[in-house]
């Protein structure tokens, strides 16, 4: 739970909310806004986060999986339409070195998370966002070189 978003000054507790509860980005986990912060950070660009912490109704309305990580404050949506290809494999190479470890490539956005082996879920782990919203063609995400 964040405190203090003081230390993480690219970002606001109110885009990382569940739009059903106002507020509720605080319930957003340390570590991956830590996370979040030092791809900023590293990257030297903005990064709009399209979905931060979900609230169980919310994951429901956007057919977010059960066990999603939004749902403890673990993972991020960010809105990449626009981005070039150089920007987006940067991206993934930095979120990689920086220990997120799920990548869900989409068309207009990429999800990074950072729960582990410990709690149940395969990682490191990639996935594409395939029509309909369907995760697929899941592949082990190796690590990437610096």
């Amino acid at each position: 739970m964040i405190k203090d978003w003081r230390r993480y000054p690219n970002f606001h507790s109110r885009e990382l909310a569940s739009p059903d509860q106002p507020g509720s980005g605080d319930m957003m986990d340390v570590h991956t806004m830590d996370r979040v912060q030092a791809l900023r950070t590293i990257l030297d660009r903005a990064i709009r986060i399209n979905s931060g912490y979900r609230t169980p109704a919310h994951n429901r309305a956007v057919s977010g999986g059960t066990r999603s990580a939004h749902l403890r404050g673990r993972a991020v949506d960010i809105y990449w339409l626009g981005w070039s290809q150089a920007e987006k494999d940067d991206l993934v190479r930095v979120a990689r070195q920086l220990g997120f470890t799920g990548c869900g490539i989409g068309r207009s956005f990429v999800h990074l998370d950072d729960v582990g082996n410990q709690e149940g879920y395969h990682r490191p782990l990639m996935w594409d966002y395939l029509a309909g919203g369907k995760a697929g063609n899941y592949r082990p995400w190796a690590a990437v070189p610096a």
